[in-house]
């Protein structure tokens, strides 16, 4: 069973969120401070939010990341 890992990422460090893992990606993204879909580029913005699926075994399978326009 997968795992959604939720990470409100700041450009100032202690900013940064790590909000822990959640059973699905609907709850993950109710907890990201941004909400607009984007792609990978999104780490060049100040502030984002980065879903990160996990298999079973911890390993990452897909990341999501979501900006605010």
């Amino acid at each position: 069973m997968h795992k959604f890992e939720v990470t409100n990422w700041s450009q100032y460090a202690k900013a940064s969120e790590h909000l822990g893992y959640f059973s699905s990606l609907d709850s993950a993204i109710g907890y990201c401070k941004h909400q607009t879909p984007h792609g990978a580029d999104a780490q060049c913005w100040e502030e984002y939010s980065e879903v990160t699926e996990v298999d079973e075994h911890g390993k990452p399978v897909e990341s999501y990341y979501f900006v605010t326009l």
